[in-house]
Order: C-alpha cells, then structure tokens, then sequence
C-alpha cells in the first residue's frame, strides 16, 4: 500500500495534482519502446508515440497537457526519432476524428497482399507498385489495395539466429576417428563437447581414446614429425585440438535415453557388416 505523506498521490497510473490529473510514471521508468531503427514496419514503429499522445488528450488536464507531450517528445529522442517525425506523429494523434464516417463506394474492390516485411525499401517499393498498378485498372472502377507486412514470417526465409558453436553442444552423439590408423570411436554424452574433447584428450588417461593415444604407433611418428630440430611438443594441447578438430557429430537428442538408442544405431550403422568403408568401434583396440 503506498502511503502519501508530503508528495502528490496517484492512482491508475495518474497524478492527482490539485491543479489538474496527469499520467504517473514509476522511478523506475526507462522509456525504452521501439527503436527508430529497428526492424519493423512503420506503423508499429510509430504506435507508442501515437498511443501515449492519445492517452494524455484523454485523461491529462488542460494545465498538463503540455508538459506530458514534453515528456513524449523526450522519450522518442530518447529512442532515435527526429524531431520533426516526433512533432508530426503527435499533431496526427491530437487532430480530432471525423464524427461522420465515409460511405464506402459500392463499386470498390478491395486486393489484399500479404507480404514478408523486409526493411523501409520494401514500403517504398510497394508504394511505387501501387501506383503503377492503379493505372492499369478502369478508371470507372475504384480498387483499393491494403497491404499486410508479416514482420514475424522472416525466419522462414532465413535464420536469424545465431548458430550454437560446435564445442558448445551437448546432448549428442558423436565419432572421433584417429588421424594416424583411421580407427574410429563413437560414444555419446550430455556435456558439452569441448568438456568431452578435453576428457578424452588428456583429464582421462583411462578412456578409450587416451589408451589409444599410448598404443597407437602411427599416433606417435605423428608427435615425433612435429619434435623435429628439438622443439617441444605440448603433448596436452596437441592432442586435446586433434580430438576436437577430428571429431563430428552424429546425432542430437536432449533425452538420454534416446541418446543411448542413437548411439546403438550408430556402432550398428559404421559396422563392417553395413559399411566395409568404416570400421566398428566394438572391434577396435580403440576400446578398452
């Protein structure tokens, strides 16, 4: 319960002055709406700024109708907006409607066209088709067109968001194949890949593919072609990076039972039985 004690009361989001009623905003209040750059069309754009005009002609007092559009107009720049579109966006608000509406001709036909909003070039260029299109029309015909932007539909056209980088995934299966014999593993895991990579490469001597590490002779005439003319081999770096660079992934499921199918699929699939190109895992001394 707020208490007033020394200080001007609201109530409904309203300032009850003794003068006049105004709109009450919290200390809280960051006046942050649709940016003047934003991606959207013009009319969304423009709404709040039209919306919060027409909410002070209604309830603001005559006395504090001016300083509440002050306050609008300083919330716009505060979003990017010029002054001069500011200052016309209100006067459009303000002006008083039509109390008699137009009869609709019963000769006009109304065309809808739904399109994908795709930046202020498509506004203009669809003012401009307008305007060619009228011209092909009868004149003893009255068409008026209303276009629809679908500002929601431009994912289906592409992606807009930004993709999960490869060691930042989790819930997969995935194959690591060793760049000296070509042997394969395929196992699966609800970590992310580089804590998984980072497991296998060095924090686990007893995993399948650091055994491999210590056993694989074509493993190691690899490290010795790079300890040529006696410089030192970061043998922790060198192997975490090839098991993360010779790792893919294979499937992805966020249920780890699931999980545990898909990786009996996999050894199943890169069988010898299936595929004679890729070796299986199970007959691998890639395993312990």
């Amino acid at each position: 319960m707020d208490r007033f004690e020394n200080c001007v009361p609201h109530f409904l989001d309203l300032e009850l002055h003794q003068d006049g009623i105004s709109i009450y905003r919290k200390d809280t209040h960051t006046a942050q709406f649709v940016h003047h750059d934003s991606f959207t069309k013009w009319a969304h754009k423009i709404a709040w700024i039209r919306s919060l005009a027409s909410r002070a002609k209604r309830l603001c007092s005559p006395g504090k109708l001016s300083a509440e559009l002050k306050n609008i107009r300083r919330f716009a720049s505060y979003n990017g907006f010029p002054r001069w579109v500011t200052k016309q966006v209100i006067r459009q608000s303000l002006r008083p409607a039509t109390t008699t509406p137009q009869d609709e001709d019963e000769n006009s036909t109304d065309l809808y066209m739904f399109l994908p909003y795709s930046g202020k070039e498509a506004e203009s260029i669809v003012f401009r088709c307008k305007k060619r299109l009228m011209k092909l029309f009868k004149r003893d015909i009255k068409v008026v067109f209303k276009v629809h932007f679908q500002a929601t539909k431009l994912a289906f056209f592409t992606s807009n968001k930004d993709k999960t980088s490869l060691l930042s995934c989790s819930g997969l299966v995935y194959s690591y194949s060793c760049p000296g014999c070509a042997k394969s593993y395929i196992g699966k895991t609800d970590n992310t890949l580089n804590n998984c990579t980072k497991h296998h490469g060095w924090s686990d001597k007893d995993s399948a593919i650091g055994k491999h590490f210590r056993s694989c002779q074509q493993w190691k005439d690899i490290v010795g072609m790079f300890g040529i003319e006696d410089e030192g081999v970061d043998h922790r770096a060198f192997q975490i990076n090839t098991v993360r660079n010779c790792t893919k992934i294979l499937k992805r499921s966020d249920n780890w039972l699931k999980l545990a199918f898909l990786e009996s699929l996999a050894i199943k699939e890169h069988s010898p039985e299936l595929n004679s190109g890729i070796r299986s895992c199970k007959d691998l001394s890639l395993f312990g």
